[in-house]
């Protein structure tokens, strides 16, 4: 008999993720088109959920900078929509039995944390240039 390790079968990482970059990928890689949509992938997509929801409630404000107020506190509230999605779709994946509008709201879901993950890139990017000086 083989090692179990290494069948060649590929089996998608159940794994928690470190940060919301990563918990999105993970949750992406479950959404593929290919992807078999079955009992196991909507345990594994709560997982992903669950990490997506760790990740989100662990971050902190994202500035102190009074420059930058206004855009922290935007960034810091478009969490709370997010953290609304996440629960509504995790409770979806038990409850929906068909899985095609439940494949296409994860994937908007994704989206709009790659937009969140990305409003907070540009405000540290941004802080840091304040902190040096910037190119005046």
């Amino acid at each position: 008999m083989g090692d179990p390790a290494s069948s060649t079968t590929s089996v998608p990482s159940t794994r928690p993720a470190s940060g919301l970059a990563e918990s999105v990928a993970a949750l992406r890689e479950d959404l593929r088109p290919d992807a078999v949509v079955d009992a196991p992938w909507r345990w594994r997509m709560r997982r992903h959920l669950g990490a997506v929801r760790d990740a989100l409630v662990a971050e902190g404000a994202a500035s102190q900078d009074a420059a930058l107020a206004a855009r922290t506190v935007r960034a810091d509230r478009s969490r709370h929509p997010l953290l609304r999605d996440v629960g509504r779709l995790a409770r979806r994946l038990l409850e929906d039995a068909d899985a095609e509008p439940l494949r296409r709201d994860l994937a908007r879901l994704a989206t709009d944390l790659d937009h969140h993950a990305q409003r907070r890139r540009d405000l540290a990017y941004d802080e840091v240039e304040m902190e040096l000086g910037g190119s005046e």
